[in-house]
């Protein structure tokens, strides 16, 4: 009985501190345009599991890859150091920007961009792919979520971010990790109870 309860107390719990917040925070305009942010519970066409799809129109950046912008890799490098440790393709620290270096297209960034602060904020979230539509330069970028509030302004934030380098303008992550951080202390059960 004792254990029926608590799991009914826990299951309250958390759903009443799922409600407590919903940050308002949108997409800022930019040569990226979001189509679509929406969350796929369970196994789906893009992955076995839970995922946020975000569709992107890259606009004038289709089939741009990330060498041929002057200054993109220093300006990503210099906002996120922390991307240093994604693997992607290469399978060593350092790949993922080795790729952007070398050159790749901006939904694969904003995939990583959007895992990685997800990541800074203590939810890990490994997982992501990028895959073309049957649209001329609008793509489907999915990844792997802890918390679906903090997946979604994750995707946002990432948009917002490789925006504002594609347009040589400054963006402070730090307000955004804050808020995702308080998303996950307000929505997610502690370590303990995990």
């Amino acid at each position: 009985m004792f254990i029926f309860a608590l799991g009914v107390f826990l299951y309250i719990h958390i759903m009443v501190k799922k409600e407590n917040i919903v940050p308002d925070y949108q997409v800022e305009d930019g040569p990226l345009k979001v189509e679509l942010i929406k969350i796929l519970r369970g196994a789906n066409y893009f992955s076995a599991g839970p995922v946020v799809l975000t569709r992107l129109d890259l606009g004038d950046y289709d089939e741009v890859f990330s060498n041929e912008v002057e200054g993109f890799y220093e300006r990503l490098e210099n906002i996120l150091p922390s991307l240093y440790e994604h693997h992607c393709s290469e399978g060593k620290p350092g790949g993922f920007l080795f790729r952007v270096r070398k050159g790749t297209l901006m939904g694969h960034i904003v995939e990583h961009v959007a895992i990685e602060l997800q990541s800074l904020a203590g939810m890990e979230a490994s997982y992501g792919k990028t895959r073309s539509t049957q649209k001329q330069g609008v793509y489907n970028i999915i990844f792997r979520f802890i918390d679906d509030i903090a997946g979604i302004y994750a995707a946002k934030a990432a948009v917002n971010l490789v925006n504002a380098i594609l347009q040589k303008k400054s963006f402070n992550t730090n307000p955004v990790i804050e808020t995702l951080i308080g998303i996950r202390e307000e929505r997610l059960i502690g370590p303990s109870t995990q």
